[in-house]
This record gives C-alpha cells, sequence and structure tokens, in this order.
C-alpha cells in the first residue's frame, strides 16, 4: 500500500478537525451572546493541526530512518560454514546453491527480512 503525502494527511486532519468543530459549535454556543467560544475552538483547532503535523512529521522521519532488506541465510550439509548475502530473485529455502571448500552442498536454510537503522 503506498504511503500517504504529508500533505494529503494535514489535509484531512485539518477537514476533520473543523468538521468536528462545526457540528460542535452551534450546540455550544446556542444561547450565548458572544462571540469568544468560537475563537477559542478555532484555536483549538489549530492546535490540533499543529499537533498532528508533529506527529505526521515523527513518523516519516522514523520510516526514512529505517531501512528494510532481505537476507539470506546459505549453509552447508558437512560442515559449520554460514553465510548471511542479500536475497537474489529466485531464491527459496533448501536450494542447493554451490558446493562448499570441503565438498558437501551449499543450500538456503533461511530467509528473512532484517531492518537496519541508518544511524
Amino acid at each position: 500500500m503506498p504511503e500517504r503525502s504529508i500533505l494529503l494527511d494535514m489535509v484531512l486532519g485539518l477537514a476533520i478537525i473543523f468538521l468536528t468543530l462545526s457540528l460542535i459549535s452551534p450546540a455550544l454556543t446556542r444561547g450565548l451572546r458572544s462571540k469568544g467560544i468560537q475563537w477559542l475552538f478555532l484555536f483549538l483547532a489549530l492546535i490540533f493541526l499543529m499537533l498532528h503535523a508533529i506527529l505526521l512529521s515523527m513518523y516519516t522521519r522514523r520510516r526514512e530512518e529505517e531501512k528494510i532488506a532481505i537476507k539470506t541465510i546459505i549453509k552447508c550439509t558437512k560442515c559449520n560454514y554460514t553465510c548471511i548475502r542479500d536475497f537474489s530473485e529466485g531464491d527459496y529455502v533448501l536450494k542447493v546453491v554451490g558446493k562448499c571448500k570441503c565438498g558437501g552442498n551449499l543450500f538456503i536454510s533461511a530467509i528473512f527480512n532484517d531492518v537496519e537503522s541508518k544511524e
């Protein structure tokens, strides 16, 4: 699933906040003579929008710092030789990929996702 852009998330967040406040505000301000409560709701909406933007940027930055790599573990059938390499197209578990120095067969024993931090 493709990730949505930050701008789209901010617009959606702002629309939800203003829609909610437009539905709540008339019920709360009914019978009130001052319009101060409406300014309060506008102020709260802007604060919620800023918090939404901050949390969204933190999430996006964290996702950019993570690098997901698929790794393949290769083992020998005779000796204790083990090698971890990047996944290649066509890899599958128990596939024989060559000969070891000891004369045994090298096979793929596992394939896994490795999350590396860019730090």
